[in-house]
């Protein structure tokens, strides 16, 4: 697409075709409330090496090509403003998750994103686990705000625990093609 602007839900934006909303939850990053731990389930920030085991849970946690999930997971790996989680039940990956930290003009952020649970390894407390671990490691960093944009109701329902806040999200846009 030759190019793309992401606008407040609602708001009319005469260029350009909408192609899809975005919802989106933002919170401080001074009051996170912690998931409960998991037992058996150990986190840790993932490698280079970690690749097949992220992309794995990834393609099969969102239901995506191995082929196409691996192009977008290998540079999160190797990014310094990146931090990917994988976590393990009982010695096995089932999950994975990454934050963006950034330091613009609104000051110290932080995007939480990919949060993604193999399906045997659901409601069980795993997604808020990797969530609160990525919080929690990256707000040391300085961050003042996280966001998200949850993709479903069960989603934003996680996040909502962990005091994160549904506000106005965004329509995406794109040129006429």
């Amino acid at each position: 697409m030759p190019w793309g602007v992401l606008v407040s839900a609602g708001a009319q934006w005469p260029h350009g075709r909408k192609l899809s909303g975005m919802r989106l939850m933002g919170m401080s990053t001074r009051s996170p409330r912690p998931a409960p731990a998991v037992e058996g389930l150990v986190i840790r920030e993932a490698t280079p090496r970690d690749a097949p085991d992220v992309v794995h849970v990834d393609a099969a946690a969102f239901e995506e090509p191995v082929a196409i999930e691996r192009r977008w997971i290998e540079p999160l790996l190797c990014a310094q403003s990146v931090t990917v989680a994988i976590a393990e039940l009982h010695g096995v990956p089932v999950a994975t998750g990454y934050t963006v930290s950034t330091d613009g003009d609104a000051g110290p952020g932080l995007y939480l994103a990919g949060v993604a649970v193999l399906p045997a390894a659901r409601r069980r407390g795993v997604a808020a686990a990797v969530s609160t671990w990525l919080l929690s490691r990256d707000v040391e960093q300085g961050p003042r705000i996280a966001h998200l944009h949850p993709d479903s109701d069960e989603a934003a329902r996680v996040y909502a625990r962990l005091g994160f806040i549904e506000v106005t999200g965004f329509d995406v846009y794109g040129d006429n093609v």
